[in-house]
């Protein structure tokens, strides 16, 4: 089997249909309210793909209104699944199930619709975003959710919309899925852990090594400063040195403050 997929169902009626909902909501509201589940956060998502309807056509054909052969690609927390290909459908029933691994509320499961061909790459026909907050109270949600373009903005294709997805989603506990995290998250959380010390060290050191280079800059900012002062007490000394040279005969004053100019400089 494909990853995150269950075996497929064969087509059911609209009584089946029924029936199977009201089975999956009394599941998870048993689920739900189930001491041992409450308070725990959901981990895996089932998604049940039951039909679509008024899908594009996207195989033009000169002897009729043209199809579409569609099928459907799940991604959500980096695992996908897809389902089979419906030929020549614009209104295809599935009743697929998948499962997928998901405890990050802030994920969006993304449901994208492809036209499938024997030839090049196949065509987008619609995607639909659900964010996993949405379906936190870990119930059973189903409904009809119309096809939007790659940006997420419901458009029109040569005047027509692009159709609509049913689905039921149900993100629930699961002990065995939480034992399977657990143990594959041991080694991890220790790997995790060991890079932290090492980008906490490589930090610590890069701090060091920048308040030196700081701390040396100020010390040549105060240096240059504690020159230039040198340097223009210097001249002026050597200049009322070179006054009181050419003038012995200036007043007191003068002499008085080349006196306390040799005393500075002595």
């Amino acid at each position: 089997l494909e990853k995150g997929r269950l075996l497929p169902k064969k087509t059911s009626s609209a009584k089946e249909h029924k029936r199977d909902d009201e089975k999956h909501i009394h599941d998870a509201k048993l689920h739900a309210n189930n001491p041992r589940f409450k308070l725990k956060h959901p981990n895996e998502l089932r998604i049940f793909l039951t039909r679509a309807r008024d899908l594009l056509v996207m195989d033009s054909s000169m002897m009729g209104k043209g199809s579409s052969d569609p099928y459907v690609k799940f991604n959500c927390f980096g695992e996908s699944a897809k389902s089979s290909v419906k030929k020549k459908n614009l209104s295809p029933e599935w009743d697929e199930h998948f499962e997928m691994d998901c405890d990050e509320p802030t994920e969006m499961l993304e449901v994208r619709i492809f036209d499938y061909d024997v030839v090049g790459a196949d065509d987008f026909m619609g995607l639909v975003k659900i964010p996993l907050r949405e379906l936190s109270d870990k119930l059973f949600h189903k409904g009809w959710y119309p096809l939007t373009n790659e940006e997420g903005e419901v458009d029109q294709v040569k005047g027509k919309p692009r159709g609509e997805i049913e689905l039921g989603l149900w993100w629930m506990y699961s002990e065995e899925k939480a034992a399977m995290f657990g143990m594959d998250l041991t080694d991890d959380r220790k790997e995790i852990k060991n890079e932290k010390a090492i980008l906490e060290q490589n930090q610590a050191a890069w701090d060091l090594k920048q308040q030196a280079e700081k701390d040396e800059r100020a010390a040549a900012r105060i240096a240059r400063k504690e020159r230039v002062k040198y340097d223009n007490e210097k001249k002026e000394y050597e200049e009322a040195q070179h006054e009181a040279m050419g003038d012995d005969e200036e007043g007191s004053d003068h002499s008085e403050h080349i006196r306390e100019m040799k005393a500075k400089w002595a």
